[in-house]
């Protein structure tokens, strides 16, 4: 890794800017490469081998140039030894670096580790100078899109005059989206830039947009340094909208964090397609990030701007005037989640009367119970939006004779995940459109499945659509946060006849002015009782069903723009062996189930919406 002995991304020019030793080598290396005449005479262990010793040689000062003759056996194989490398692999890595990537997905675990500093660290520097005036300035490059909540949209030939292009010009197929948000988060300054430059605290922060994410190389890690300040890195990561209709978005770009006063920070990514080779995705992001101030409580107030060039031809109808729109991966989404995020780790935990069976255990306990079923119900929707995006745990998509195309079934085999049950797993998951403003489909939806006609197939019970007659008990609703959006509770299935068992079900319900979710998942007694002892949930195996609820497209007033995009998914187990292949059948079966509750859903919000209708002629008269 090539690291600059001073960096600085303040300077007005590139003048301002200087660099070690280290930059000069990696110049040489590059003219080196170009120079090399014999490299397509070697074979590719040999080229390896030579450009780790001559890149030594030049780190430790020697100005000689290393010819292939001088690569002697002993001196291939410890260069082999010294980097853990047989044969093989250095053979593949030779082989992918020649190689062009022809598609989007999993493209980006195989990166070149050679930079060009000067070019990257310029890069960074502009993109700073121009996500600082696209987070302030409002007229003339943001101007009133005449939505009802002041927002405002990019006025394109302003950026364009005020702006280089970074990033290069936009691909064909590739489509703009940009916007921006601004919020006061209960969050100090610090501990917000800790959860974006640590891979692994913005992957638990984000998770229902972020489910895969990691650290490519770590760039400038200034000494000393313990708010991230002056850290740049490249980073890798997949998008995910919660919904078969709308495709994974990779990335891959360098995030810079630069504290540039005492109250303010500014974290910044950007592709670095134009100065670094990088490998292809279907999201390409211009100067996106965050603008945080230290607010006088401690707390931060976050101006965040998201611009991205992404592939949407694959994009169905349904979902494309809420991409359009900037809403499915932009700012507002961005921040909602984070807002959401806030509360659920507030410490305000209250319990809903009346009291349940298991209200008065979990509050009579120790907090290590309440913390125990918050952390599973969290591991809980992880998995659900997993089983829609199959970008973790190896999920595989599974053929069969079905024609709905809005339909994804996958199938994975379990052996290591706790957290799921071992076997053979299936996942359905479809999405629909409805009439109705998010938030009155989420409180139907919350309110409808936990009473006496749930709309969903409770887990245990997969295959067989319950009827109205199947009573539902809540006996316990932990909520958390300022408000009702977001709680945690257990419901119990009443059994229909003495010879069957009662069913516990686990639910979380969260809500935020972009998506909504609903989950559960079977809970057996015994680890109800494990949870009320405060142990850990680790292996505590849960299937998750349930809904998330998008807006249709930009809001028009409070409760949207009046419909909603509604996914059902389900994870069944089919097998307990982990070897079972499930037949095609089997692909049928997990479709009609998903459109017999899709289709029963429609059903009761018509019902609804003619009640609603009825009640409101009836106040009028």
């Amino acid at each position: 890794m090539v690291t600059p002995a001073k960096q600085s991304l303040d300077g007005e020019g590139s003048s301002a800017l200087r660099f070690s030793t280290n930059v000069q080598v990696n110049s040489s290396m590059r003219n080196w490469d170009k120079t090399t005449q014999e490299e397509g005479k070697m074979t590719g262990i040999k080229v390896l081998c030579q450009r780790r010793l001559q890149r030594k040689l030049w780190e430790r000062g020697s100005s000689k140039t290393l010819s292939t003759e001088q690569i002697t056996d002993e001196q291939q194989q410890a260069a082999h030894i010294e980097a853990n490398q047989g044969e093989e692999i250095a053979r593949s890595e030779l082989q992918d670096s020649r190689q062009q990537p022809e598609k989007h997905e999993a493209k980006i675990d195989k990166a070149p580790t050679s930079y060009n500093m000067e070019a990257i660290v310029e890069l960074v520097r502009l993109a700073t100078e121009e996500l600082r005036v696209m987070a302030v300035v409002t007229e003339p490059l943001w101007r009133h899109c005449g939505a009802d909540d002041g927002s405002r949209i990019l006025d394109k030939v302003a950026y364009s005059r005020m702006f280089p292009n970074l990033v290069g010009p936009r691909q064909v197929g590739f489509t703009s989206e940009v916007s921006r948000e601004t919020a006061r988060i209960e969050l100090s300054p610090k501990n917000l830039v800790s959860y974006f430059m640590d891979v692994s605290n913005w992957y638990v922060m984000f998770y229902e947009i972020v489910p895969k994410a990691r650290t490519v190389d770590v760039l400038m890690n200034p000494e000393g340094a313990t708010d991230y300040d002056g850290t740049l890195q490249v980073m890798a990561a997949t998008y995910q909208l919660s919904t078969p209709l709308v495709p994974n978005r990779e990335t891959y770009f360098a995030r810079y964090c630069k504290r540039y006063s005492e109250n303010d920070w500014i974290v910044v990514d950007v592709s670095l397609d134009g100065v670094h080779p990088v490998p292809v995705t279907g999201c390409k992001k211009r100067p996106s990030g965050c603008l945080i101030h230290e607010l006088p409580d401690g707390f931060s107030q976050i101006t965040w701007v998201e611009h991205v060039d992404a592939d949407c031809r694959a994009i169905r109808a349904m979902y494309q005037p809420l991409l359009d729109s900037s809403i499915g991966f932009g700012a507002k989404r961005w921040i909602s989640t984070l807002e959401r995020r806030c509360r659920q780790m507030g410490n305000d935990i209250s319990l809903k009367a009346p009291l349940g069976e298991y209200n008065q255990l979990v509050m009579s306990s120790d907090e290590r119970a309440q913390t125990v079923l918050l952390k599973l119900a969290a591991k809980m929707v992880l998995n659900f939006n997993s089983g829609i995006s199959g970008l973790t745990g190896n999920w595989k998509e599974l053929s069969g004779h079905s024609t709905d195309d809005n339909i994804r079934v996958m199938t994975r085999m379990n052996m290591r995940d706790h957290s799921l049950p071992r076997g053979t797993l299936i996942s359905a998951a479809s999405s629909i459109w409805l009439p109705v403003p998010p938030k009155s489909v989420f409180d139907f939806l919350r309110n409808h499945n936990s009473g006496s006609e749930p709309l969903i197939p409770y887990p245990g019970r997969e295959w067989e659509v319950l009827s109205g007659e199947t009573a539902v008990e809540q006996v316990c609703h932990i909520t958390k946060g300022h408000e009702a959006s977001y709680s945690v509770s257990i419901h119990k299935v009443l059994a229909e006849n003495s010879s069957q068992e009662n069913i516990l079900l686990l639910q979380e319900s969260c809500s935020d002015p972009v998506a909504s979710y609903i989950v559960f998942s079977r809970l057996r007694t015994e680890d109800m009782h494990l949870i009320l002892n405060g142990i850990s949930s680790q292996y505590r195996p849960l299937l998750p069903s349930g809904f998330a609820v998008h807006p249709d497209g930009p809001a028009t007033g409070t409760e949207g723009s009046g419909g909603s995009l509604l996914t059902v998914s389900f994870q069944l187990l089919v097998d307990d062996s982990p070897t079972f292949v499930p037949p095609a059948e089997m692909h049928s079966q997990a479709a009609d189930l998903i459109n017999l509750t899709t289709e029963r859903i429609k059903v009761a919000v018509e019902e609804f919406l003619s009640q609603a209708a009825l009640l409101a002629s009836m106040n009028e008269a």
